[in-house]
C-alpha cells in the first residue's frame, strides 16, 4: 500500500539533506532532532548512506543515493528485516529518497541484526544492507525526541470516573465486567462522558480500566453506545481500547460526529471513524472522505 507524505515529514526530509549521511559502524542518534543516523552500508549498489526519523509519530528512511535522482522521481521498493518485507515508496525530496514505514517495522529494527534495501529494478537498482547495531538504544531514544501528533484539528473527548453518566456506563459494560473479573480477579474501574445530539440523540462514551494484561498497554477499553432520543435502549455503536478520543464535527453524518482516535501509547497514526448509519466503521484512509473499508471495529 502506498502511503501519503504527510507535509511535516516533507518539512522533515528537506532539513535533513545536511544531515552526515552514516556514523561509522552502529546506529547513532543524531545531535539534535528525532533523527537516527545508519551506519555504513555493509553492501551496497547506489547507496552510501542514510537516517531514520520521526516526525509527528510518523516514521520515514531517507538514503543517500550515489547520483542525485530526478526531481519528482517515485519508485516502488522495499526495506526487509529478519525475513520480513515491508514495501515502501521511495520519493525524492532534496536530492535524497525518502520512505514512509509503517510504526509496526520498530520492533524488528530493534531486534534483527541487518535490514536489506531495495529500490527500484532492472539497471537502475538500488539496494543496501546495513547492520542494526545499537538500533535499539537509538530508536527508543528517537522515539522520545518525535513531535506529538497534530490535532488541534479536533475536539478531545475527556472520560472522567465522576461523570454523572458513570452509573449508565456500568450497566451497559456489565457483560465486559463480569469477563475482565474472570479473567484477572480484579475489580474494574469506570469512566464515562455522555454527548447530547442536536436532534435529540446521544451518544455515550465509557471505558473500562484495569489491566494492561487485558486491554493492552493502556490498561483500558473504550466502547460507544447511541440512541435515537430519551428513553429509548442504548446500542452499542464504537469497541476500541487504549485510544484518546477527539470529535470531528466536519465528518458527521446524519447529526453523529466524525471521531479521531490516538493510541495512548504514542507512535501511530490517528484513525478515522465514520457514521454509516448504524455505527462507527474506520475510513478508508487511501480512498476519498467517507470511504467506508471494510476493516471492523476491534477490541
Amino acid at each position: 500500500m502506498e502511503r501519503s507524505w504527510h507535509p511535516a515529514i516533507l518539512a522533515s526530509a528537506l532539513s535533513l539533506a545536511s544531515v552526515p549521511a552514516f556514523s561509522s559502524e552502529k546506529w547513532e542518534a543524531a545531535a539534535s532532532g528525532a533523527v537516527a543516523i545508519l551506519p555504513v552500508p555493509e553492501k551496497a549498489k547506489g547507496i552510501s548512506g542514510g537516517s531514520l526519523y520521526c516526525a509527528e509519530q510518523r516514521w520515514s528512511f531517507l538514503f543517500r543515493p550515489d547520483e542525485k535522482p530526478p526531481a519528482g522521481t517515485r519508485v516502488a521498493g522495499k526495506v526487509t528485516i529478519g525475513g520480513e518485507p515491508f514495501p515502501v515508496l521511495a520519493v525524492e525530496a532534496n536530492g535524497l529518497l525518502g520512505a514512509s514505514v509503517p510504526f509496526e517495522i520498530l520492533e524488528p529494527l530493534k531486534s534483527a541484526a541487518r535490514m536489506g534495501v531495495a529500490i527500484g529494478d532492472g539497471d537502475t537498482s538500488m539496494n543496501a544492507i546495513f547492520p542494526l547495531k545499537a538500533s535499539r538504544a537509538v530508536i527508543e531514544a528517537v522515539a522520545a525526541r518525535c513531535s506529538a501528533v497534530d490535532m488541534s484539528a479536533y475536539q478531545r473527548l475527556a472520560l472522567s470516573e465522576t461523570d454523572p453518566a458513570v452509573a449508565e456506563a456500568e450497566r451497559l459494560l456489565a457483560g465486559e465486567a463480569k469477563l475482565f473479573r474472570a479473567a484477572t480477579g480484579l475489580q474494574p474501574s469506570y469512566a464515562a462522558k455522555l454527548l447530547e445530539l442536536p436532534d435529540g440523540g446521544a451518544l455515550l462514551f465509557a471505558s473500562i480500566c484495569g489491566s494492561n494484561r487485558y486491554y493492552g498497554e493502556s490498561g483500558c477499553s473504550l466502547a460507544g453506545f447511541a440512541r435515537s432520543g430519551a428513553g429509548q435502549d442504548w446500542k452499542p455503536v464504537y469497541n476500541t481500547e487504549g485510544v484518546q478520543l477527539h470529535l470531528d464535527p466536519a465528518t458527521a453524518a446524519a447529526g453523529f460526529p466524525g471521531i479521531v482516535t490516538l493510541p495512548d501509547a504514542g507512535g501511530a497514526e490517528p484513525s478515522h471513524w465514520v457514521w454509516n448509519g448504524s455505527a462507527y466503521q474506520i475510513r478508508d484512509a487511501e480512498g476519498p472522505v467517507g470511504t467506508i473499508s471494510t476493516h471492523e471495529p476491534a477490541r
